[in-house]
């Protein structure tokens, strides 16, 4: 066994997280910044919230705090967010400890939604999801969406690292066969529960920073309508 792995069996991976927050500050901007970097998902994030209007922000995938950090900054709203790594969940843990309305769990996706969902402070609420969970050979997402506006009708949930049809210059997760983060992925979902999508109004060669793919979905009319206000989104279809 060497070095780095009985550290991590003696210490542990959150409390090894905390001391990545204190002992490497470089990882504090990881992935260029909020929204991974890109200045327009940062107008289209800000732009929703002034149009919609939310109660609260739901996150999964937490990762190092940054995204979770900057929506809570520019919101003031109560923020949930979960990480399904120890380590990473120790680091934000760390990073947001300051902010009271800002709770970080460690666990899996698809259980902390539906423990979101019995809570009654959020029930029938508006809230804004921020879904970036997916990882690897786990892929919550479609379980996720349906847990969300299932329980959540007035919702509205962005999705990152989603393939934008027309534009294939901003980058998609790709896991394999019936594995990318894609329309044909989501379809049975968006066909059941009557979904409406949005994707950036830029094209992928003006955004700055990682260029990833978005998508935003809603559900209830009223809320469309508003979204159709967000000029950095254009419907789908």
């Amino acid at each position: 066994m060497n070095v780095k792995s009985l550290a991590r069996r003696i210490i542990g991976d959150k409390l090894l997280g905390a001391m990545d927050y204190y002992l490497l500050p470089i990882l504090k901007d990881g992935c260029g910044g909020p929204f991974n970097g890109q200045q327009f998902r940062q107008r289209m994030f800000l732009e929703l919230i002034r149009e919609v209007g939310f109660s609260a922000i739901v996150e999964t995938g937490t990762f190092r705090g940054t995204t979770t950090e900057h929506m809570h900054k520019h919101s003031q709203l109560p923020v949930y967010t979960v990480e399904v790594s120890p380590r990473y969940y120790g680091y934000s843990k760390t990073r947001l400890f300051r902010y009271g309305m800002v709770k970080v769990s460690c666990g899996d996706s698809r259980i902390f939604l539906k423990e979101i969902a019995d809570n009654h402070d959020l029930a029938g609420k508006q809230i804004f999801f921020y879904l970036d969970a997916h990882w690897g050979e786990e892929l919550p997402l479609k379980e996720e969406v349906q847990t969300v506006f299932s329980n959540w009708p007035n919702a509205v949930a962005m999705i990152d690292d989603f393939k934008v049809p027309g534009d294939e210059e901003y980058l998609y997760d790709d896991y394999g066969e019936n594995k990318r983060l894609c329309l044909e992925y989501l379809a049975d979902v968006i066909r059941h529960l009557g979904l409406s999508l949005f994707f950036p109004s830029r094209s992928a060669r003006f955004e700055s920073g990682g260029k990833h793919g978005c998508v935003v979905i809603a559900r209830s009319a009223a809320i469309v309508q508003k979204i159709h206000g967000v000029a950095t989104l254009k419907p789908y279809g």
